[in-house]
This record gives C-alpha cells, structure tokens and sequence, in this order.
C-alpha cells in the first residue's frame, strides 16, 4: 500500500515538475523575445536557409559541452516553428549524442566504467544493457532517470551498442517536440511572427497540450518498465 501510493505521489510529482518547468520556459522565452537581448538570439535567424544546419550545428556543440537542451529546445521552437524547430533538435541533439557516446567509449570509458561500479544504480543499468541493449537505449531515453547530456557519456561507458545507442535516439522525439512547441508558442505570444493568427497560435497551444499527455504517458510507462528492469538486475 505505501509502495503504491508513493509511486503514485512520485508519477504526480514528475508531472507537475514537468508541466511547470514548460510553463516557466515559456514565460523565458516569451520575456526574452520582449527584451533587448531579442536581437542578439534571433542573429542564427537572419542566416536565411543556413540557420536551420548552424542552430543544429550549435546544439550538437552544447549537448557535448552539457548546455542545457531543454533550453536550447525552446529558443528553437521560437526561431524556427514546431516543424522545422523539432527536427533541427532532433538532428543536432542526435549528432552531440553520438559524439559524446564515441568520446566516452573512445576518451573516458575507464573512468566511466570506475563510476558504473560505485553506484548501484548505474551498475544495475550497465548490466541491463548487457541484457538487452536497445530496450535499454529506449528506456532510459523516455524516463528521465539520467539527465540527457550526461546519459550520453554513461553509456558510451558500457557494452552498448553504437547502433543500438542511435536506435534509443528516437524515444527522445516526443519530449522533443514538447519543448519546441513550447518556444513556438512562446514566441508567438511574444509577437516574434507577426504574420500568424490566432488560429495558428491555438493549434500550436492544442498540439503542445497534446504532446504534454503522450510524453507524461510515456514516461509513466517507461519509468516503471526500467525500475522493473534495473530490480531484476539488482536482484
């Protein structure tokens, strides 16, 4: 009984924390967009069809340095939409990844390996790779138990796959899309795109609400399949 209602307290606690730090970001973004410091985030923008391949190229720079991607995430979805925002997210939170994981599995896999065996947790999660990799690429992607970043080095610290590794990128698309979306409304509460209605602007508030319910589903489901997962190899 108090193992059930503590799970429960925790999924409404992630869920809260989650729609919160979205509407905070939101709030950042919508400020920023208002502020002075509108013309200096908006100078990728004015690159015309290279802003896309230099905003990518960016995140990919970031997530490797450990730049919060959530944040990169909203000031894409201003500058760019929820569509083209989403994928140049995709892409160059996928190509940072996947030099993090190969600096990791080529650079630092000793000291990481050192790490995995003084955490319980992180031991559980080497051998659950051992088990079944790419169930535990997509996992871990959808239940945020390891922050994305520092995921990357953790598991170019284990067994993983490369291949596998690429595979679990995508399980990172629906949250993906949750934070693009919210800079795009962002920004068109702002009035960063003038030419959008208020049709536009709904659609976009419909689209991230709906994100939002799938991506609180998808964690729920993920996070309690990798706890089972993790408590079998503890086991």
């Amino acid at each position: 009984m108090h193992s059930t209602s503590g799970t429960t307290g925790r999924s409404l606690l992630i869920r809260s924390g989650l729609i919160l730090f979205i509407g905070v970001g939101v709030a950042i973004i919508a400020l920023l967009w208002t502020s002075p410091l509108r013309d200096a985030l908006l100078w990728i923008g004015d690159l015309g069809p290279r802003a896309p391949f230099v905003y990518a190229l960016v995140f990919a720079i970031g997530t490797v340095l450990f730049l919060p991607g959530s944040i990169l995430s909203l000031v894409a979805g201003a500058l760019f939409g929820p569509v083209t925002g989403s994928l140049v997210v995709f892409f160059g939170a996928s190509a940072g990844a996947s030099a993090a994981f190969l600096i990791a599995r080529n650079i630092l896999r000793r000291r990481i390996e050192e790490h995995l065996h003084s955490s319980p947790t992180l031991e559980a999660l080497d051998r659950a790779v051992d088990d079944d990799g790419l169930i535990t690429s997509i996992l871990v992607r959808l239940s945020p138990l390891i922050p994305f970043n520092l995921l990357n080095y953790v598991l170019g610290g284990t067994s993983m796959r490369f291949t596998h590794f690429l595979l679990g990128l995508f399980a990172m698309l629906p949250a993906t899309i949750l934070y693009v979306s919210a800079g795009a409304l962002a920004s068109d509460m702002a009035g960063l795109e003038q030419h959008r209605d208020i049709q536009s602007t709904i659609l976009t508030l419909i689209g991230l609400i709906a994100t939002l319910v799938v991506v609180i589903r998808l964690q729920r489901g993920a996070k309690g399949r990798l706890n089972e997962a993790l408590s079998d190899e503890d086991a």
